[in-house]
């Protein structure tokens, strides 16, 4: 039985994600989930089992271009090569907009493009940094 958390469409609307898309394709890549709307990778997901201790997700806005029915990643520059779509390609992966993190005792909604955090709290410890910048 699987028991790995997933947000629900609503909740995504509610944090400001993108919402996953009926037609999109997911592709598991060493546990990682990665959506492609087309060629192109829009959405990240980590997520273990939510009975762990330790549970971890993370959500994050991709986009990533791709080629070869999804086998190579396309590269950003004119100078740059196509790499194969594997791990270690997923390692350059820059996510952009606005991501979620629920990890340990913390949660995290912020976005990677503007730089700022929306929420920020320590759920163990009871600790929230003075003031967000929303």
């Amino acid at each position: 039985m699987d028991n790995k958390f997933m947000l629900t469409k609503e909740q995504r609307r509610y944090l400001g994600l993108e919402p996953v898309e009926a037609h999109w394709e997911v592709m598991d890549i060493k546990g990682t989930l990665y959506y492609f709307d087309g060629n192109i990778i829009k959405k990240e997901i980590i997520t273990s089992d939510c009975r762990e201790e330790n549970f971890r997700y993370r959500e994050s806005e991709l986009y990533v271009e791709t080629a070869e029915n999804k086998k190579l990643v396309l590269p950003k520059t004119a100078k740059g090569k196509p790499k194969k779509l594997n791990f270690t390609a997923t390692q350059s992966f820059r996510p952009v907009n606005v991501y979620f993190a629920c990890e340990g005792s913390y949660i995290t909604i912020a976005n990677y493009t503007t730089q700022k955090t929306f929420y920020f709290e320590d759920i163990k410890n009871g600790l929230v940094p003075q003031r967000l910048q929303g």
